[in-house]
């Protein structure tokens, strides 16, 4: 950020006494020190889990609507929802709003809904403020003069900006009670070269907020004659030191010694197919997902050939070019397998870029992606280009699905850390479906050198305790936990989990948020096949609310009891509901320590409901059931659960002498006609099952080969 802006806003807030403003950054960890970040007060997002039935044929206007019944903040006179975007994903389709106030949009806000296939709004998330503030109401008490263009222009002209699009009226909250009017706008940073932000404007024309987009815009060539051909080409799969199973720099060799060839390198290159565009008699690195392009420093021109084959080795400028477009295309055919439509825009990828800074990003201008790709030369350091490294690359394309699932959500720290651990996730999932050498080392040929760190994704950080620091030092609490889930799940129905619950990861969310919108999506996806692991996993990285414990497994006698739970267990806590499943067996299902008179091997779910959201946390305890006779088994005919059986919970147990060739069983009621009768070949135990008998009392009589013995016997209704 250039001093001017930083002089104003510092004015600014001398003027105004407000301290809590805060641009957000979204570039490579490797830029850290050279980023100014301010603080702000965030506004967090809260998620509401619902079961809201919608007629056939809805609108989106249905579908705000009901919004609005739902949520206080929208109730209020003059406030809106104004539609921004509908997207699809396996859970259903996903519809984005922004809060609005007498036709001007509140900055930041957004409010995201999911229906499913049956019609029903289940899920929706939202960071709205309350309309009916007075300060708010102060502002329009008379009819609002526009704010000045002229104010917008001065300050790109003073500050040496070049605008994009033009300038939206919005209002701005500095906190819940105090908004202000503002001009909203995007512009270049002529001197800054990627340096793309958005800017608020006071009337004054004083700066009031400014957030980074490192975005970037550049206009794609006009239509020509061209056709698809398939090629083969060379590349890193993922990356050499991985293939190779060995350290970076193992042996004194495996280093990027300026980008020269080695023996121990080239023999890592792997023979692929890339579909690429033959224009004119040159093959270009381009189709319809994504192009190879020149937009930043140092100027190196994308490689393109006169034959058709890609096959480079790493001293040569185009396999970084080869690298990443081979990776970016493999892994938009992953995304369609999965049925996901994300990133379906053709993205720029210039992978010589940052003036040769060890830096990448995601660009995103709001309807085109860019990723940019340093080679780590810059100062004479020579580190890995990071378009060598596809952990690098698909962590980048990360951002880019995350932002294509969910339109302007990746604001907020947590949030903003959260999407770093997407990107550290899939490129983990990506390459580990490749090799398990070093899976947990994320950045495994870029980083984990002498150069830098790189990040670690099993690692032991908890929520809230290690939520500190940069994004990065926190973002791997949740790509830890996600690549458990991982080993839970297995790749394509973990991937599939997270990639949908990015639809729903909002604006302003915290982890915890997220954690239960991963448990909503595996009910959704899986029928909860996976959810008590998942739960657990969760619960031991603090991002559940409840601590929920069932107590341990039993095994009993059938016809005895045993007391469920951990001994003295609380009751629910505030906001919550406590039962157990199923009830039937049980004391008291609401009870925290019910005793439990199982029939048959049983499992017992303990359930805390959270009252405001819906989100069920569970676990299960097993009571195994065994057929346990009083005295030892001799050469007598024995019956064992005839209470439970009358009371119609379980089945009779026989039990006749060892050895016994044949028994005959006949139930007589009342009358002495025969309700039912069988014959068993010999067996020590058996059972009778009575769910045919009418309620009354009936006479059994038992034939063991020699043996016989008659019981009295009852159902009731």
């Amino acid at each position: 950020m250039q001093k001017p802006f930083l002089l104003i806003a510092l004015l600014w807030l001398l003027q105004t006494g407000i301290t809590n403003i805060a641009a957000q950054k979204h570039i490579h960890p490797n830029a850290q020190k050279n980023q100014q970040i301010w603080d702000v007060e965030e506004r967090k997002a809260t998620v509401h889990f619902v079961n809201l039935p919608l007629p056939l044929g809805f609108t989106s206007e249905v579908v705000a609507k009901q919004l609005t019944a739902s949520l206080p903040n929208l109730a209020k006179i003059h406030t809106e929802l104004a539609l921004t975007d509908i997207s699809t994903s396996p859970l259903g389709t996903h519809y984005g709003f922004t809060q609005t106030y007498k036709g001007l949009p509140i900055y930041s806000t957004q409010v995201k809904a999911m229906v499913n296939a049956a019609n029903e709004l289940l899920l929706f998330t939202e960071n709205t403020y309350d309309t009916e503030v007075k300060a708010l109401q102060n502002l329009f008490k008379n009819t609002p003069t526009p704010l000045p263009a002229k104010a917008v222009s001065r300050f790109c002209a003073a500050n040496n900006l070049q605008i994009e699009g033009s300038p939206t009226e919005m209002l701005f909250f500095y906190d819940p009670q105090t908004p202000i009017r503002v001009w909203h706008f995007k512009a270049w940073n002529k001197q800054a070269g990627l340096g793309f932000a958005e800017y608020l404007l006071a009337a004054s024309g004083n700066l009031v907020y400014e957030r980074s987009l490192q975005n970037y815009y550049g206009k794609t060539s006009g239509s020509k004659t061209t056709t698809t051909e398939t090629v083969p080409g060379k590349v890193f799969m993922p990356n050499p030191t991985t293939s190779a199973q060995v350290n970076y720099g193992q042996g004194g060799k495996y280093r990027d010694n300026k980008d020269a060839d080695a023996t121990e390198l080239t023999a890592e290159l792997k023979d692929v197919t890339l579909d690429v565009t033959l224009e004119d008699g040159i093959y270009k690195l381009e189709n319809n997902f994504v192009r190879i392009a020149e937009f930043d420093n140092p100027v190196i021109p994308p490689y393109t050939s006169t034959l058709p084959q890609f096959n480079l080795t790493r001293s040569h400028d185009g396999f970084e070019d080869v690298n990443a477009y081979y990776h970016l295309n493999a892994y938009q055919q992953y995304l369609q397998a999965l049925g996901f439509n994300l990133v379906q825009t053709q993205v720029q990828v210039d992978t010589h870029g940052k003036n040769g800074d060890d830096q990448s990003m995601h660009i995103f201008t709001g309807t085109e992606h860019r990723l940019v790709f340093g080679s780590g030369h810059s100062l004479n350091k020579h580190h890995v280009d990071d378009a060598e490294d596809a952990d690098v690359i698909i962590h980048e394309y990360g951002h880019a699905i995350s932002a294509s699932a969910c339109l302007n959500c990746n604001t907020g720290t947590e949030r903003t850390a959260i999407d770093e651990a997407i990107g550290d996730y899939l490129a983990t999932s990506y390459k580990r479906a490749l090799y398990t050498f070093n899976w947990q080392k994320m950045f495994s040929w870029d980083g984990h050198n002498e150069f830098w760190n790189g990040r670690n994704v099993a690692s032991t950080k908890r929520y809230p305790e290690d939520n500190i620091n940069d994004i990065y030092y926190r973002s791997e609490i949740f790509s830890s936990v996600l690549m458990q889930i991982w080993e839970v799940m297995g790749r394509e129905n973990a991937d599939k989990l997270v990639i949908s619950a990015l639809y729903q990861f909002t604006a302003g969310i915290d982890m915890r948020a997220a954690a239960s919108i991963l448990l909503f999506a595996e009910q959704q996806l899986f029928s909860g096949d996976y959810a008590q692991s998942i739960q657990n996993l969760l619960l031991q990285r603090g991002l559940l609310e409840y601590q929920v414990n069932a107590g341990p497994d039993f095994s009993v006698c059938l016809g005895e009891s045993v007391t469920l739970g951990v001994p003295n267990a609380p009751d629910a806590p505030p906001g919550t509901k406590l039962y157990w499943s199923p009830g039937l067996t049980l004391s008291d299902s609401t009870a925290a320590n019910p005793i439990a008179y199982p029939d048959k091997p049983t499992t017992y779910t303990l359930h805390v409901l959270n009252l405001s959201t819906n989100v069920a946390f569970t676990d299960n305890a097993f009571v195994n059931v065994a057929y346990c006779f009083n005295n030892t088994p001799g050469n007598n005919i024995r019956l064992l659960n005839t209470d439970r059986f009358f009371k119609r919970r379980g089945n009779i147990i026989v039990e006749v002498p060892p050895l016994t060739q044949q028994v005959n069983l006949t139930i007589y009621d009342v009358y002495g006609r025969i309700v039912k009768q069988y014959t068993n070949p010999g067996d020590d135990r058996l059972e009778i099952e009575g769910d045919d008998l009418p309620p009354g009392i009936y006479l059994l009589r038992i034939e063991a080969d020699s043996k016989k013995a008659t019981f009295k016997i009852g159902r009731v209704r």
